[in-house]
């Protein structure tokens, strides 16, 4: 024995190495195993909280988790809102669902795989302060709009309040210049406003820098290569305003892709008073009509008819460096400034000045003669300080 002991004590003074314990095993739960594609256990609907305005459509992700934070790709979804009214829904593939904000307020978007569901809050504001809206709803042109302004001259055909189409309700203003037995000299339907509802903060009490928005549907004429306003800027000046500017609605010159398109006019600028600056990504042609090119925001964009299409402006007024936006359902098509942009004096009278400060608007159809009807529908007509989304 003693012999043993010492052997022993020999080889670990050696460093000899003696047989090691077997390895532990670990304890595995297997009622928690985690595997892919187990069950459902949570949804998580992303973002949480989203400022919307209404009209704009925006878009919500949902995530599905099992139990050990998996992410579940096949579990079918259903999405809801609440209340009903504010808001629309449309699902996009299986995780995603679009949101519409219909009304202002709070909607509730919820997302659920069986009992399990999550949600998140969207705020729906006007985007903006509204100055003013004309809605066609109360069956009448006259408030908030002029079907004539005595000052400025109206021998066309007076715009009408119309059940024919609407985007919104049931109402909205027709344009229309018959093709047969109207005299030549009527080739305008417009109307005029020449003070918003809530003050812009416009030196006369006119309209002011902001975001001019309406819905348009044409099923007649715009044929014609030649100029033909749809919203124009005049001089705040009472008794005498005087055009600045216009959006155009129109088939270009020659040389131009030959698509009918809204277009921007420096009316100041084409009457001969001053030299329209150039901008990088347009066509100036004739000292003061800006078009799209293929170097433009989105290229050049064709105007659809026979559908409801969504315009909203931003217009800033001021002698030099005036600025003008223009959005076509949700796309920027037109971003025009520049040092000389002159989008505040008139082109008449006096011109380039305004004694106003500010501007009365014109709306509708008012151009050169057309071949054949023409006819134009508008709806929701607003002017707000922010821009309102399609």
């Amino acid at each position: 024995m003693k012999n043993i002991l010492l052997l022993a004590v020999g080889l670990l003074a050696c460093g000899a190495d003696l047989p090691s314990a077997p390895a532990e095993t670990p304890l595995v739960d297997v009622r928690h195993r985690c595997t892919a594609g187990n069950r459902p256990f949570r949804v998580e609907l992303n973002p949480e909280l989203v400022a919307s305005v209404v009209g704009r459509v925006d878009t919500l992700t949902a995530t599905v988790y099992d139990k050990c934070n998996n992410v579940n790709t096949s579990a079918a979804m259903t999405y809801t809102r609440a209340p009903t009214a504010k808001a629309s829904l449309s699902a996009v593939g299986t995780r995603k669902v679009a949101v519409t904000s219909l009304a202002t307020g709070a909607v509730y978007i919820y997302a659920a795989t069986g009992s399990i569901k999550d949600s998140t809050r969207i705020d729906i504001t006007t985007g903006g302060t509204t100055y003013f809206l004309a809605t066609a709803e109360n069956g009448s042109v006259t408030d908030p709009w002029h079907p004539t302004y005595t000052p400025f001259g109206n021998g066309g055909i007076i715009a009408a309040n119309s059940t024919t189409r609407a985007k919104n309700g049931t109402r909205s203003y027709k344009f229309e210049i018959p093709a047969a037995g109207a005299p030549t000299n009527q080739h305008y339907s417009q109307l005029f406003a020449g003070d918003p509802q809530t003050s812009m903060g416009g030196p006369s009490g006119h309209f002011y820098t902001g975001w001019y928005s309406f819905w348009a549907y044409i099923d007649a004429g715009y044929t014609q290569p030649d100029w033909n306003m749809l919203l124009g800027w005049m001089t705040g000046v009472s008794g005498s305003p005087s055009p600045i500017s216009s959006i155009e609605l129109r088939m270009p010159p020659a040389g131009s892709p030959q698509v009918l398109q809204l277009s921007f006019r420096l009316i100041n600028a084409t009457a001969g008073n001053y030299t329209a600056p150039n901008i990088s990504g347009y066509s100036n042609v004739s000292n003061g009509y800006y078009f799209m090119t293929t170097s433009s925001p989105a290229g050049v964009v064709a105007f659809p008819s026979n559908q409801w299409v969504h315009i909203s402006a931003y217009y800033k007024i001021s002698a030099s460096n005036g600025e003008v936006q223009i959005w076509q359902n949700g796309v920027k098509i037109m971003d025009l400034t520049a040092p000389t942009f002159d989008t505040f004096g008139g082109s008449t009278y006096t011109p380039l000045t305004n004694t106003a400060g500010d501007m009365m608007l014109q709306f509708g159809i008012y151009g050169a003669p057309q071949i054949g009807d023409q006819r134009l529908f508008s709806d929701d007509f607003t002017v707000s300080s922010g821009r309102v989304v399609p």
